[in-house]
């Protein structure tokens, strides 16, 4: 095998393609990505968990064949390649990379031992715009768990019904619900519970590829293609939340607030708080929102924002930070909050697609 191909392109990819790649293994062959060239040239990599495979259109093939290469090895090469373009040739012992002046030899194992990609050929999928579906999972994907205990709750359930398409993530003690029309999956019916890993993968192809991206979901699997890309991704198992029970209904303390001075006013009280003392007190009155934070050694703050609300005045503790997460996927001027009371959930949302329930702290 022998192939020429863009350096910017090759990177590009590189990044996405070791999102697969284990850190550790007891199959060594795994840490290698495979590279393919017949027609075209075709990347795979894969842990067993999350397989992912990606095409070059443009790449210039002398010789067809295989080979793999390492993959950390590759990365650092890549990282400090001033040049545009890069030569891979396979040799009997590995694979011959070259750039400029300067030349690499990497050992090598045989290409037959890599496991092979899936076929998609068959697989009932649906169209979304790829645009809407990285809004979906980056407003989302922050509120997933990342403990061994909690397994279910260490992803993100995609679901679609009729034409209404959904992204829902909870740790306990936070949920995000993101939704939205989907006119390519309609009459079909959906439902992924997707690891964090899957996602950040999807996230990743997305983009540096196409306009769109097809799903489906077929024995525990997540089935992912974009014009270039595809992505097979094992699904979590377990028992997801019955999200729509957990979102609070009917409350009758609205405030309607800056998204972008909610999170000045934040960030100024979080400087305040400890990871012992990770707390703000927000008092809400007629007009006005107060945020307070203190710690015996980090000191005092008091901050103060103009708020329309609507109801009486009450106080209640949150965790700074999971506000501020939640304005960082945002880019709505402003949010809708609803309150009951101290010890209930708070709602936050902007317009109809964007739901965010937060638990609150302790005000002792």
């Amino acid at each position: 095998m022998k192939i020429k191909m863009s350096l910017a392109e090759l990177s590009a990819a590189w990044g996405v393609l070791t999102t697969a790649v284990p850190q550790r293994s007891p199959r060594p062959v795994l840490s290698n990505i495979k590279i393919r060239s017949a027609e075209q040239v075709e990347l795979s990599a894969t842990d067993l968990d999350i397989g992912i495979r990606y095409v070059f259109e443009e790449a210039q093939i002398e010789d067809q064949g295989e080979i793999l290469v390492n993959a950390e090895k590759m990365s650092r090469i890549l990282r400090e390649n001033p040049s545009d373009s890069i030569e891979m040739e396979g040799t009997e012992n590995g694979t011959r990379l070259s750039y400029g002046s300067d030349e690499f030899h990497l050992p090598g194992e045989d290409p037959s031992h890599f496991p092979a990609s899936p076929e998609f050929k068959g697989k009932k999928m649906f169209e979304i715009d790829k645009g809407v579906f990285q809004t979906l999972i980056r407003q989302t994907a922050f509120s997933a768990a990342h403990e061994e205990t909690r397994y279910a709750l260490n992803g993100v359930l995609l679901e679609l019904s009729g034409t209404e398409f959904k992204a829902v993530a909870t740790d306990g003690k936070r949920l995000t619900l993101a939704r939205t029309k989907c006119k390519g999956g309609k009459g079909m019916e959906f439902k992924a519970l997707v690891p964090l890993k899957g996602i950040q993968a999807l996230d990743k192809i997305l983009s540096l590829d196409d306009v769109s991206i097809e799903l489906g979901a077929d024995d525990g699997n997540l089935y992912a293609k974009t014009k270039r890309a595809e992505v097979i991704c094992r699904l979590l198992e377990g028992n997801f939340p019955e999200y729509e029970e957990v979102i609070p209904k009917g409350y009758e303390n609205r405030v309607k607030l800056n998204r972008q001075v909610l999170a000045s006013k934040l960030r100024l009280a979080d400087a305040f708080t400890t990871e012992e003392t990770k707390a703000v007190k927000m008092h809400f009155e007629k007009g006005n929102l107060t945020i307070t934070a203190q710690g015996p050694e980090s000191g005092e703050a008091r901050v103060v924002m103009a708020v329309e609300y609507e109801g009486a005045p009450m106080d209640i503790a949150f965790n700074p930070q999971y506000f501020l997460d939640g304005m960082k996927v945002l880019t709505d001027e402003s949010v809708l909050l609803e309150i009951q009371d101290a010890n209930a959930s708070a709602k936050l949302t902007a317009g109809e697609a964007f739901t965010y329930v937060i638990m609150p702290l302790s005000l002792d």
